[in-house]
């Protein structure tokens, strides 16, 4: 048993010996027991191979971890370029995080167009947090015409998802009519369900209308 820990505290120490290597995986060893150190080592190695040989899952866990310093340096570019890959072959989450990169220019090029279109494809997955986004787009015209038809229309598929949020936002296109019929019924409804789930704004708002 004390040789075999022995072995895996000289390679810990083999590796503590060089700054970086394998794209940023100098970040592994950085802190923590030479258990734990092996550990993510090994992790990463894992998800690299397979994200290289082509597995979307592995690529986008490869862009998460890039983008969020997990295990490697933080490499935004890197997380772009995985996440890219992911997004390809369809991964919804792969679409909606490079959409988000995308539309603040984090890592890339800000590219609003290119954003929308991530996010639709997100969305028509069923990506609750892209379909409200989507939705936020539309509202404002952001990167895309405005259209309160199409706002309104992402904000319900991520309200009934259970984003409070994109609730709170439904309730307020209800009650100014905005992309649908005004309809003060389904806005306190809305709001119910978004207060429901913490929404602060929506609990004042119920409050301001003296509804419970």
């Amino acid at each position: 048993m004390f040789k075999k820990f022995a072995v895996m505290l000289c390679a810990v120490m083999a590796f503590r010996s060089v700054p970086a290597f394998a794209d940023g995986l100098g970040a592994a060893y950085a802190i923590g027991s030479p258990v734990n150190v092996l550990m993510n080592i090994s992790r990463l190695y894992s998800v690299q191979k397979k994200a290289e040989n082509g597995d979307a899952d592995s690529q986008f866990t490869l862009g998460n971890m890039y983008r969020n310093g997990e295990i490697v340096s933080q490499d935004k570019l890197a997380a772009v370029k995985w996440y890219a890959k992911a997004a390809d072959k369809g991964h919804a989450y792969a679409q909606y995080n490079l959409a988000q990169m995308y539309r603040i220019g984090e890592g890339v090029i800000q590219d609003k167009a290119k954003a929308a279109e991530l996010y639709t494809k997100a969305a028509k997955k069923g990506v609750p947090e892209a379909q409200y986004d989507l939705g936020v787009m539309y509202y404002n015209g952001d990167g895309v015409e405005k259209d309160f038809r199409r706002a309104f229309d992402w904000y319900t598929k991520a309200a009934v998802k259970g984003n409070p949020q994109a609730q709170y936002n439904l309730a307020i296109m209800y009650g100014r009519g905005e992309g649908t019929k005004e309809n003060r019924r389904e806005a306190v409804i809305w709001l119910k369900e978004a207060a429901r789930r913490g929404h602060t704004d929506a609990k004042n708002a119920l409050e301001m209308l003296g509804e419970k």
